[in-house]
């Protein structure tokens, strides 16, 4: 390669990086950005007053002392249920002979409207 094709992939490299590279841009240029793009909600900085390990200490103890019930997540509620088992059995079986009756009324109503 000649040094003048050296010289001018180096420089199209350059450029192009040059052209392609991004600006951070400002925090008020974010804010609008995001009131531009209508997410309304600017993002709000917050700088935490306590280490991780403090806030790790605190849960610990908060849940010895009882305030986090069951891991962040709701207990089951047991609740009695007002049919037996029977009960249950019987209407399972009115429902099959129901859904049985149901679609034989409807094999028949189809065989005599279908013009067969």
């Amino acid at each position: 390669m000649k040094s003048t094709q050296i010289i001018a992939v180096t420089l199209l490299s350059l450029v192009s990086a040059v052209a392609v590279a991004e600006t951070a841009p400002t925090q008020a240029a974010r804010d609008a950005a995001n009131v531009s793009a209508r997410n309304n909600y600017p993002v709000v900085t917050y700088q935490s007053t306590k280490t991780r390990a403090e806030v790790v200490a605190e849960l610990e103890q908060a849940q010895k002392d009882g305030l986090i019930v069951n891991n962040n997540s709701y207990p089951v509620l047991k609740t009695a249920s007002s049919k037996t088992r029977a009960d249950v059995k019987k209407e399972a079986q009115q429902d099959v002979i129901r859904e049985a009756k149901e679609s034989s009324a409807q094999k028949m109503n189809k065989s005599l409207h279908s013009g067969a």
